[in-house]
């Protein structure tokens, strides 16, 4: 039963985001690389451990990642709204263009830990489900 509700909540959330009126929308258009990005990462890799830690509460789990997604979504359409064009007049705002550069950096090396935290993670998945679940050697070999 919980499967079906689940698949009738996906198809409703499908339609509605390829409403015509939100697909045209800049809010909406600035929401979706971040959480394409969130949901084709994330979701894969993080729903079967929700799965297992959570159990069966593990759609509400995955209903609040989701949620907090959306909250971090609002603060990056703030930015972009607010913050963005402050960042092309560089000689007027030099705090804001330093502060800018310094979180492409911060942002970079949290985009390869992330990677690599998910490449750990695949692998330790590939590994158990071809009967090799206790190599931890193996697993970082594989990353």
């Amino acid at each position: 039963m919980l499967n079906i509700i689940l698949v009738v909540i996906a198809a409703i959330a499908l339609l509605f985001m390829f409403h015509p009126r939100l697909t045209k929308s800049e809010h909406w258009q600035a929401t979706l690389t971040p959480l394409s990005s969130i949901i084709g990462s994330g979701f894969l890799i993080i729903a079967p451990l929700l799965a297992s830690v959570v159990g069966e509460y593990s759609p509400f789990a995955v209903m609040g990642i989701v949620v907090l997604a959306y909250a971090i979504g609002g603060v990056i359409r703030f930015n972009i709204t607010h913050a963005e064009p402050l960042l092309h007049e560089k000689k007027d705002h030099p705090v804001i263009y330093k502060i800018d550069l310094f979180a492409n950096a911060v942002l970079s090396f949290a985009y390869v830990t992330a990677v690599a935290f998910y490449l750990s993670l695949l692998s330790s998945f590939l590994l158990i489900y071809i009967g090799f679940g206790n190599s931890p050697g193996l697993e970082r070999t594989l990353t």
